[in-house]
């Protein structure tokens, strides 16, 4: 199994999902978690330090205003928990805990399986 760091816009939009699906303030913070949940995966996977990624406000700021669909939204969260489950902390973090809250609000929507899913990029 391979892992990948994915990208700053990739992890803006899951935290921007979550605040648009459960009301959260604190997207800046939500996006750095995962971006350190990832970071911390990547170097597990491949026995290095963690590079952890810096999570510009800028990025952040665009995700929230330009929201993708919850299809797109359902595969990104997809990509970045196959991306970050390499370290055996995994299933018991707060990434992991988030990533499967907003596939369970997802699923109650009816993204897994829709047309936006199926024509949904796996990462951006």
């Amino acid at each position: 199994m391979s892992a990948f760091n994915v990208s700053v816009d990739h992890i803006a939009h899951i935290a921007a999902g979550a605040t648009r699906l459960f009301g959260f303030e604190k997207t800046g913070m939500i996006a750095a978690t995962l971006a350190k949940a990832n970071a911390i995966s990547v170097a597990h996977r491949y026995s290095e330090a963690p590079a952890i990624t810096h999570m510009p406000e800028s990025a952040v700021r665009r995700a929230v205003a330009q929201p993708v669909t919850d299809g797109q939204l359902y595969k990104l969260v997809e990509c970045f928990e196959y991306q970050s489950c390499e370290h055996p902390s995994w299933n018991s973090s707060p990434s992991f805990k988030m990533c499967g809250a907003i596939k369970m609000m997802l699923t109650a929507n009816g993204a897994k399986g829709s047309a936006e899913y199926k024509a949904a990029k796996w990462s951006i």
